[in-house]
């Protein structure tokens, strides 16, 4: 599986939809703008991008037990364009993952009395670990847009890792080698995309 991967496509001839994945950068966005207005029977459009990869502390004696966190910085924006009540808008949410069943995620969504919403705020996930064993995570952001747009983008990181740890996956992240990331604004990207 890629490293990186960076698209852009339509569903419907009305929506441009943007996903992007930067393992070394700890980037996921994804991103639907112009979505179709209901009244074109096009249906929502949506996206998510999903990042998974083994993540294996390092530094400390192999079988170290630790705890540290899995942190999903995510901010994006949803709207509605259509009259309050007529179902449009959008959502957007954000997700960590470590095998079936531990797993956290935040969700948020327009609605008649809220017709634009912003989030930026931490997804943090609670990890317990052995150091030199790795862990399979999953980070994952989505936007569905139906007459609006969802637009979300997420850095992940490690926190509370023990003096001298570091965090390194299978697909080239490292906790502590910091990665120059094109960086981006929502305006730049719409105005690329359009």
């Amino acid at each position: 599986v890629a490293a990186s991967d960076d698209t852009v496509f339509s569903l419907h001839g009305c929506d441009r939809i943007h996903a992007r994945y930067q393992v070394n950068a700890g980037l996921v966005i994804a991103s639907v703008d112009g979505a179709c207005a209901l009244d074109t029977g096009a249906g929502p459009s949506g996206i998510e991008t999903v990042l998974e990869d083994d993540f294996t502390v390092t530094g400390l004696p192999d079988g170290t037990p630790l705890g540290f966190d899995a942190v999903l910085d995510i901010a994006g924006l949803a709207e509605c364009w259509s009259e309050p009540g007529s179902g449009g808008g959008g959502r957007v949410r954000g997700l960590v993952r470590e095998g079936a069943s531990n797993e956290v995620s935040v969700q948020l969504a327009t609605s008649g009395g809220t017709p634009t919403l912003a989030v930026n705020e931490p997804v943090t996930l609670s990890l317990s670990a052995l150091a030199g064993t790795p862990l399979h995570l999953r980070f994952a952001v989505r936007g569905e847009a139906v007459e609006g747009r969802a637009s979300l983008q997420g850095n992940f990181h490690f926190a509370n890792l023990p003096p001298g740890a570091s965090v390194q996956s299978c697909r080239g992240y490292s906790s502590n080698a910091p990665v120059a990331a094109r960086t981006s604004t929502w305006g730049a990207l719409k105005s690329r995309y359009r």
